[in-house]
């Protein structure tokens, strides 16, 4: 998997909670006017679910092979 590829989506809970946090030397986690995290690009979606307490509110990968959308409501008549 190429590095370039490589990125990271996180539900928008998470990712208000992880712009704010530092590490050790006090350095803010997210990358200053970009929007990466550890030099990946973050894509936030509202759609990701938080509400099972041992659920994982990021996916990390290469997501080029996925198509990911909203299909919205489907109605089907007889």
């Amino acid at each position: 998997m190429e590095q370039e590829q490589r990125s990271l989506m996180l539900t928008g809970d998470f990712f208000k909670r992880i712009i704010i946090t530092k590490d050790t030397p006090a350095r803010k986690l997210k990358d200053a006017g970009y929007d990466t995290l550890f030099g990946h690009r973050v894509f936030v979606s509202n759609y990701m679910s938080e509400s099972v307490p041992a659920s994982k509110p990021v996916l990390f990968g290469d997501f080029s092979y996925f198509w990911i959308g909203d299909r919205g409501k489907r109605n089907i008549k007889h």
